[in-house]
């Protein structure tokens, strides 16, 4: 997708291209989506340095060895990513049945970049939501209320694509993974990795206030596999580098508890057993689908019929408030009538 003034328009003759190579593959689509200037880009060229080079356990240990700079990115307050980027060239991996899998990597700009509308920022998360197998969102730190709030916003979005196209199905989830990519975790309570991730996770989904419930079940409706990783800082030799390009960063470079985790993470996400095939209700999705897909999706997400994106935050907020107003009365009653009766 590329940016068109105040629209973003999938180029369909790349998009094609990319997928006409592998028309009757099964394939595996990795997105990653999140606020701007949180290490997306970086995040993605580690877990493809760990496929290129042949899932080996001691593929981060070369600390000579570089980074190939797939996707670029840079530090800095300014965006890099605009639109959405994917890999041109199929990954080949086997799924648990053995079936040969055809793995791309998607990047995409990041929200809240103070350039792109709230429209912009809901096409591009919605696109990716809809084409990938696993969409990995990208946060720095804990999960705030706010974050969850605008994934469903997001995430009905893409819903409305789905419903739009017919291919909603009120006995499964519409999308398959997400994943929430905790970076920069400092908090004593939970261990790195997934399983201090899924015990942290499980406290955030465990909200009691009635105006946040609706948030959690529309994610656990909308997601068939739902899961955490919190990741160490990569350390300062990458948090401050500013070149625009950065084709010479090597291993060394690299804070080696971050390392560590990125290769659980590569294993989990491109293990036989754990990687997430794309589907559409229980369907295998190849290329010549996916292509497809993208277009009938990209022409109802411009179509202009789209609920928009700050009338579905108003409605969210004025239900939120109507709710807490109705929360304060009945506290206000009980207070009351226990004045009554001392």
């Amino acid at each position: 997708m590329q940016n068109k003034g105040e629209e973003f328009k999938l180029r369909f003759d790349v998009f094609e291209g990319i997928f006409d190579q592998v028309r009757n593959t099964p394939l595996a689509i990795i997105s990653i989506a999140g606020p701007f200037r949180k290490g997306k880009s970086f995040m993605l060229n580690l877990l493809l340095h760990y496929l290129m080079e042949g899932q080996s356990s001691d593929v981060y240990k070369d600390k000579k060895a570089k980074i190939r700079n797939i996707f670029n990115w840079r530090g800095g307050v300014e965006r890099t990513t605009v639109g959405i980027e994917i890999t041109n060239k199929p990954i080949m991996v086997k799924d648990k049945s053995g079936k040969r899998v055809a793995v791309f990597f998607m990047d995409t700009q990041g929200m809240f970049d103070h350039k792109t509308t709230g429209k912009g920022c809901s096409a591009i998360f919605a696109m990716s939501t809809l084409l990938s197998s696993m969409q990995i969102y990208n946060l720095s730190g804990h999960i705030q209320e706010d974050h969850l709030q605008y994934l469903e916003i997001f995430t009905n979005y893409a819903r409305y694509a789905v419903e739009q196209k017919q291919h909603a199905n009120a006995s499964t989830c519409p999308f398959q993974g997400l994943m929430f990519l905790l970076r920069n975790w400092e908090m004593a309570d939970y261990d790195f990795g997934q399983k201090g991730g899924v015990e942290y996770l499980a406290t955030v989904m465990e909200e009691h206030l009635q105006e946040n419930v609706s948030v959690r079940q529309n994610m656990s409706n909308s997601f068939s596999d739902i899961g955490c990783t919190l990741m160490p800082h990569p350390g300062n030799n990458v948090a401050r580098r500013k070149t625009a390009i950065n084709n010479n960063i090597e291993l060394s470079d690299i804070d080696e508890e971050f390392l560590d985790e990125v290769n659980k993470l590569a294993k989990y996400l491109f293990n036989q057993e754990s990687l997430i095939v794309k589907k559409l209700d229980g369907i295998t999705i190849t290329g010549e689908g996916l292509i497809e897909l993208a277009i009938e999706y990209a022409k109802i997400l411009s179509s202009g019929e789209v609920p928009k994106v700050v009338s579905m935050l108003q409605a969210n907020l004025k239900a939120q408030f109507i709710q807490f107003i109705r929360q304060l009365e009945t506290e206000y009653e009980e207070f009351m009538d226990q004045q009554v009766m001392l």
